[in-house]
């Protein structure tokens, strides 16, 4: 049962850190899509937003989310691992891996 809630708690932070990484994205990109509060979905819609996936994402709109996820979460992208970005599921990974660490 405690792992249970453990686990409930864990998905719950999990999904406000893809909300806020894709309202990000949201405002930055000026798109339209929908974010939906269920686990399944949200990283769904994450996989398929990033550079080369959406048309308005290029190159300086991609350093900008940089920029403002880097501020948001306080948290540091390097030159060894800023090219591995490619969409805001891969943000959200790098966010949790430090967050954890």
């Amino acid at each position: 049962m405690l792992k249970k809630l453990i686990l409930m708690k864990s998905q719950k932070l999990e999904n406000k850190i893809l909300i806020a990484i894709l309202t990000i994205c949201k405002k930055k990109l000026r798109a339209n899509f929908k974010i939906e509060n269920s686990n399944k979905s949200l990283r769904s819609l994450a996989k398929k937003i990033g550079l080369g996936l959406h048309p308005k994402w290029d190159s300086l709109v991609h350093l900008d989310i940089i920029v403002a996820l880097e501020k948001k979460f306080k948290v540091k992208a390097n030159n060894k691992n800023i090219n591995k970005f490619a969409n805001t599921y891969d943000f959200f990974k790098f966010i949790c891996y430090k967050k954890k660490n």
